[in-house]
């Protein structure tokens, strides 16, 4: 719950962003719907299980906070590893060019072994004939 003119509310934005040296951080976002003042605070909990609130943010330090932490977020989020272990089981082949040449000056292909998770092993050179 987020408070601004001495009145409760509820977010209107609650995320996790990823958290090095705590268990999870939450972050709460909202506008006040009295005096639609920005409100930012971070709720974050511990490994041994304490909960430690932040102190609320108001105004553009607020916005610039909720903006920092939507930014990590989605940084956070492409890192991730997509899919499921079920599509760990199927791959399919690729092709991948690599830095090196062969005596004739033609680029070596690399052959993949791809999962649908985005994982890839090199199997090695592709054989390429050039007429």
């Amino acid at each position: 719950m987020l408070s601004c003119c001495g009145k409760s509310f509820t977010a209107s934005y609650k995320f996790y962003v990823e958290a090095k040296d705590a268990h999870s951080k939450k972050i709460e976002f909202s506008y006040c719907p009295h005096c639609d003042n920005a409100v930012f605070k971070e709720i974050i909990t511990l490994p041994d299980g304490s909960i430690r609130e932040s102190a609320q943010q108001k105004g553009i330090k607020a916005e610039e906070m909720f903006e920092k932490a939507k930014f990590n977020r989605l940084n956070f989020l492409d890192r991730l590893k997509q899919g499921s272990k079920t599509n760990q089981n199927w791959f399919y082949g690729d092709f991948k060019k690599s830095d090196k040449k062969d005596d004739r000056g033609n680029i070596i292909l690399l052959q993949l072994k791809r999962n649908f998770n985005g994982e890839a092993i090199i199997l090695g050179e592709a054989p390429v004939t050039y007429a």
